[in-house]
């Protein structure tokens, strides 16, 4: 991510993530993307709450012994493990995060962009 005329951009040029490049550059690694939704200052608290629920960590990877061990890690700090897919998905939570900061740097709440699932219309409960 880098400063753009309208806010954060993706280095990437969004049709690759970062995790992608790693992950090419060192097949051996077994690479996840995770804690990359936050500003830095989120991970300095101790088991970060917020409105009464703990935090959830969105976090991809190909390897499922990498996504074993980075669960637990999230676990361990007291927030919520949010696996969203194979590696190919990286892209996908990297723009998620640029667009996430960008609102944060306007002074918005991203989250207001994305009702509970209960409060949609449709929504499971609605019958």
């Amino acid at each position: 991510m880098s400063p753009g005329e309208d806010g954060p951009a993706l280095t990437t040029g969004g049709t690759t993530s970062v995790a992608r490049l790693i992950a090419d550059a060192a097949p051996s690694a077994h690479v996840v993307k995770a804690f990359g939704v936050c500003h830095e200052s989120i991970w300095s608290l101790d088991r970060p709450a917020f409105e009464g629920a703990p935090l959830a960590v969105p976090f991809c990877t190909d390897h499922q012994g990498a996504a074993t061990q980075v669960a637990e890690i999230i676990t361990s700090m007291g927030c919520t493990p949010l696996p969203c897919g194979k590696l190919g998905r990286a892209a996908l939570l990297e723009a998620t995060a640029v667009f996430a900061v960008g609102v944060w740097w306007s002074g918005a709440e991203a989250r207001f962009a994305f009702p509970a699932p209960a409060l949609a219309p449709g929504a499971v409960d609605d019958y």
